[in-house]
């Protein structure tokens, strides 16, 4: 019922099922994200964490080296997160981790992500007391040869932080690409810059190993009727990066 629109009516049905059997880890990943559609963060990100129970989550449960932060004292420790599931979910949630910095003053925050993702994101965040490294091939090990005090996956400090939608948007603005990043790749991703003309890429499909990607992905030529007002109006540029961004 969530994906087709009807997200009261998928809420109020999985929190009958979770009455029932209030251990169904499917049930609870549903009801998790059914909370998150209508708002309510309080419920929706204390859900999220069974994800972890659900046997058929996509992504492995790390057994690291530490324990798993849930919000006790950062003040001089040393903070392992690491980015999951997909580039988005990544992109969409790394500002959280300066949030942490920011809120519970941790000494060094170490953020593990995928690999194509560290050198746009190391040049945006690598500073003291934050480090950006690759994803290391084991799951179980961290992707430096150090101890940490405490680790987290980076979908998870929503909940232990709080967050509400009043917290939204996270960090405006924060992922900015350097100079040189501009002027090296900047033609190749989106048209030259023109005066008083903003310049729109388009995304129009993810990665085909997605389960939902039936549900996000469409053929280019469907998109037609959408890119046709552009070329009329002077004031925008558009550009298909989508291509790009599967390699």
């Amino acid at each position: 019922m969530r994906t087709v629109g009807f997200i009261d009516a998928a809420a109020a049905s999985l929190t009958v099922a979770l009455k029932l059997a209030p251990g169904n880890a499917l049930a609870r990943w549903n009801h998790s994200l059914s909370c998150l559609a209508r708002g309510d963060y309080a419920q929706g990100w204390a859900d999220y964490e069974w994800r972890w129970v659900w046997d058929q989550f996509p992504e492995p449960r790390r057994m690291l080296g530490a324990p798993q932060w849930r919000g006790e004292d950062l003040v001089g420790k040393r903070i392992y997160v690491w980015g999951e599931q997909g580039f988005g979910d990544i992109l969409q949630f790394t500002p959280l981790a300066q949030i942490l910095a920011d809120r519970h003053g941790p000494a060094e925050i170490v953020l593990e992500l995928s690999s194509p993702l560290v050198r746009l994101l190391s040049a945006v965040l690598d500073r003291p007391g934050m480090r950006v490294i690759s994803r290391t091939d084991n799951p179980h090990r961290f992707g430096v040869d150090e101890g940490f005090d405490y680790h987290i996956p980076l979908l998870s400090p929503p909940h232990f932080l709080s967050l509400r939608v009043p917290d939204l948007p996270l960090l405006p603005g924060w992922l900015k690409i350097s100079a040189e990043e501009v002027v090296a790749r900047g033609a190749t991703l989106l048209p030259r810059a023109e005066p008083g003309k903003r310049r729109i890429g388009v995304v129009w499909a993810g990665r085909p190993q997605h389960s939902e990607d039936a549900h996000r992905s469409m053929p280019l030529a469907l998109m037609g009727p959408c890119w046709t007002p552009f070329p009329t109006r002077s004031g925008y540029r558009c550009r298909s990066v989508t291509e790009r961004a599967m390699r």
